[in-house]
């Protein structure tokens, strides 16, 4: 008779509330709840929560002596201490999240929020809030809190180059678009050389220079001044 070769083990991504994953390793391929929970770190005596990532992106609860079958494919598994929850929607879609708080990016990271989206939170008394990463959010209040998409407007500043104002579509400029702003066959001439120079930039650095090779992020009405220095 042929041995029964046929194996057991699987691998599980566990995370906590940060959504932070890792892969651990499971000798069976229907375990339960506990069972999960217990690879993840917990005791048996704690008292953890633990929710199935669905193919949708949305949580199912699994309890601790429910069974699950890992040959579905659906191997991804958030396990936080506690048994509370706190009802949220994103876009409509509701889940129970098993903490009082929730972070900008662990938002974006729950429901994959792409870069060109901005992510809000609905408040009922002021205006809704951009979140950014690091904003957190205390879902103790009564009620469902509500966050939802929506798309990042489009940057758009004037900046003028020797005088003349251009419109620019980018949080930052190059040494040699500012360049080729004020000399449009620059790339033409690499063997001719300019200085750059700027004011009325943003943050702590409104003036400098801009060196060849380098960037600088811009802001409406930045002035540059670039002026020919020789042939190199």
């Amino acid at each position: 008779m042929q041995p029964n070769n046929i194996n057991h083990h699987s691998n599980i991504e566990v995370c906590g509330l940060d959504l932070e994953f890792r892969t651990v390793a499971m000798d069976d391929r229907t375990p339960t709840g506990a069972q999960i929970a217990a690879a993840a770190g917990f005791p048996p005596a704690a008292d953890a929560t633990v929710l199935q990532i669905l193919a949708n992106r949305e949580l199912e609860d699994i309890r601790p002596t429910e069974v699950v079958n890992l040959n579905s494919g659906l191997t991804r598994f958030i396990v936080a201490e506690g048994s509370e929850s706190y009802r949220i929607t994103i876009d409509g879609v509701r889940y129970d999240w098993p903490g009082r708080l929730i972070t900008g990016v662990v938002l974006r990271k729950l429901v994959s929020v792409p870069e060109n989206k901005v992510l809000y939170f609905e408040r009922r008394d002021q205006a809704d809030q951009e979140l950014r990463d690091l904003d957190s959010i205390d879902l103790a209040d009564a009620g469902v809190e509500r966050f939802y998409t929506a798309a990042k407007p489009q940057f758009k500043v004037t900046i003028v180059v020797e005088g003349t104002p251009h419109e620019w579509l980018k949080e930052s400029i190059t040494y040699a678009e500012v360049v080729t702003l004020e000399v449009p066959d620059y790339h033409r001439h690499p063997e001719i050389t300019y200085s750059v120079s700027y004011k009325k930039g943003p943050g702590n650095k409104p003036e400098g220079v801009l060196p060849p090779g380098a960037s600088t992020k811009v802001k409406e009405g930045m002035v540059f001044y670039v002026s020919e220095t020789g042939q190199s």
